[in-house]
């Protein structure tokens, strides 16, 4: 599922992976399309475990993660959910009176 828009991260999305492919279900990649002969061998992907990009540059990463977050999973990677945590760090605590 390609998406066009995608939530922002706080962390990178091969810090994501790393972290949490053991606990999440993550669709296996198909295939890159590119001709083999142009991948490049000095860069690996993680996910598609093989050469031709970085982890951090794999377009069927960012999908899948994005994929995860609408799914209501992953939101602690969310600057949305950074943002809250700081809110509530910087509220005041609650003071019930009887």
């Amino acid at each position: 599922m390609r998406f066009t828009n995608h939530t922002e991260l706080n962390a990178p999305i091969d810090h994501i992976y790393a972290v949490t492919n053991q606990q999440e279900r993550y669709r296996q990649p198909g295939p890159m399309k590119r001709d083999r002969a142009k991948h490049d061998p000095n860069k690996f992907c993680r996910y598609h475990n093989d050469i031709g990009h970085d982890t951090n540059d794999c377009f069927a990463l960012k999908d899948e993660i994005e994929r995860l977050i609408r799914e209501g999973r992953l939101r602690q990677y969310t600057k949305q959910s950074e943002g809250r945590q700081e809110e509530d760090q910087q509220r005041p605590p609650e003071i019930h009176r009887e």
